[in-house]
């Protein structure tokens, strides 16, 4: 596979759908709504935490995530940051464009969220 997010990136002109523009297929759009939920009930979300997800996407998990955190921070592919931007800019989401670890964020953060992101490395050293 090439750089896979490249490949989300073009997606954001192939679809309306930001579920499928997340990797997910177009059935699992109301199951995805129920994810941000259940991931903060896993990792104890905190009104006063500071959450960093690595590979956000268009935000559909950070965005609803950043209402149960203090402040949050995604890292991902500058196209698909800007659409996650321009659906919801708030003063507790920084959005950082770039490919992680190869990118800089301010830290620390309380939780670390890397969800459906493993799946798409090329191999075990990446």
């Amino acid at each position: 596979m090439s750089d896979p997010t490249e490949y989300f990136a073009d997606f954001l002109t192939k679809s309306s759908s930001m579920t499928e523009v997340s990797g997910r297929l177009l059935v699992q759009e109301n199951a995805e709504k129920l994810v941000a939920s259940d991931i903060a009930e896993k990792l104890r979300l905190q009104p006063d935490d500071t959450l960093l997800e690595i590979g956000c996407g268009v935000g559909n998990v950070l965005i609803p995530l950043s209402f149960s955190v203090k402040h949050c921070t995604g890292i991902d592919h500058e196209k698909l940051i800007a659409h996650a931007a321009e659906r919801f800019d708030t003063d507790n989401i920084d959005y950082v464009a770039g490919q992680f670890p190869n990118v800089s964020v301010s830290g620390p953060f309380d939780k670390i969220l890397v969800y459906s992101v493993l799946a798409y490395m090329k191999d075990e050293t990446e």
